[in-house]
């Protein structure tokens, strides 16, 4: 079965060069029958408006188009804090995949204390709620009876809706879209065959466009170019559209024998010195492994071996002994995980090296600019309630 599902993987990010070959071709047919249901589902909620619930506040999205990777939650604290400091009240609401929490519904973080660890709420959200402060946060597969819940327990002005894109079931006033700069469509294949959730064209339900890991932004005619040449602005022609950047920082290191965070420093390029020169030992288990090796290697230690598990992977004492035994075999000084990893094991193990967690900031081109677009939607939202 592992060897299967790797198969599959392997056909869904490739860029042509399975083609023809016999699961290749059974793939192809299941995305074929994918795309024609979510053209009928599209139509549908685009006939019967109101079979899309609405809640009695402010819903921004933050979603994606293909599966996985685009760098949603860095994109939903940015926002969180952006807002919360603009003045607003705000509250977030995540499926919470993964968590035992999502199909009955809980309250995450009431904005001063974390009350669920990963195991109930899912990775993505119990991460959110450990980065921000005065911001709450709901799981909840059902993401209206979550923006209720929501509501009624905090009152927040305006609801991030975190990945989105694809809940038609929830009306929402703003809708922003992030494509990967470096494969927007993923290899232009609907599930399963590649990783679009639905087909291209459906870019033009997005109010905002937002092109994440495009690098230092200069220079950004280049890019611009390629995604144009990828038919882009075929169909996004006159959506606004910013690019970002992520940028690791050393979030935390866990000393031997401790439980917790032994040192929590603040975000700043000098924190990565630490690392200058020590072979270490990387895992992790997100939706793109290979960006996060690539990152590791470019913040000055030398990457003696590497583990990659599945994304929201559940880390069980097997892995743990697996990760510790190769770092040892590779005369690993440290150990380095993302901080979406340690919100699955933080407490669990005891590790006998230091445990260098790397979290992601991100950063968006023209940042006053898009600002200014966000407070000017929110204005014009207020002001339609008032009328």
């Amino acid at each position: 079965m592992g060897l299967l599902k790797k198969k599959i993987e392997s056909i869904m990010n490739d860029n042509g060069m399975q083609k023809g070959i016999p699961t290749e071709r059974f793939l192809m047919g299941l995305s074929r029958c994918y795309g024609s249901v979510m053209k009928i589902r599209d139509r549908f909620f685009r006939n019967h408006p109101e079979r899309s619930r609405s809640l009695p506040c402010m819903v921004i999205s933050v979603g994606n188009l293909t599966v996985g990777g685009t760098g949603k939650t860095p994109m939903t604290v940015y926002l969180a804090t952006m807002l919360k400091n603009s003045g607003y009240r705000v509250a977030i609401v995540s499926r919470g995949y993964g968590g035992k929490a999502s199909g009955t519904g809980g309250i995450v973080s009431d904005g001063e204390k974390v009350l669920l660890d990963a195991d109930m709420a899912g990775d993505e959200p119990c991460m959110m709620a450990r980065q921000l402060h005065d911001v709450p946060v709901v799981v909840w597969s059902n993401r209206y009876q979550a923006g209720m819940l929501a509501i009624k327990k905090f009152s927040p002005r305006i609801l991030l809706l975190d990945d989105g894109f694809q809940h038609r079931k929830l009306k929402r006033d703003l809708d922003i879209l992030l494509l990967d700069a470096n494969r927007p469509f993923g290899n232009g294949h609907l599930l399963p065959r590649g990783t679009l959730r639905e087909p291209i064209a459906m870019i033009q339900r997005a109010d905002i466009l937002i092109l994440t890991r495009a690098g230092s932004f200069n220079p950004e005619k280049p890019l611009l170019e390629k995604l144009s040449s990828n038919g882009l602005e075929a169909v996004a022609a006159h959506t606004p559209l910013f690019l970002s950047s992520h940028s690791p920082y050393l979030h935390s290191i866990i000393l031997p024998g401790d439980d917790k965070a032994g040192i929590n420093p603040a975000p700043s390029p000098e924190d990565l010195s630490i690392l200058n020169g020590k072979p270490v030992f990387a895992f992790s288990g997100i939706a793109k492994n290979p960006d996060f090796r690539k990152s590791a290697a470019t913040l000055g230690c030398r990457i003696a071996g590497y583990l990659e598990f599945s994304d929201h992977h559940p880390y069980h004492p097997s892995d743990f002994l697996k990760i510790v035994e190769a770092a040892r075999k590779n005369n690993a000084e440290m150990i380095i995980t993302t901080e979406k990893d340690f919100s699955r094991i933080d407490g669990r193990f005891q590790w006998p090296l230091p445990l260098s967690v790397i979290g992601v900031t991100l950063a968006i081109q023209k940042e006053k600019k898009f600002r200014e677009l966000i407070l000017e939607k929110i204005e014009k939202y207020d002001s339609s309630r008032t009328h």
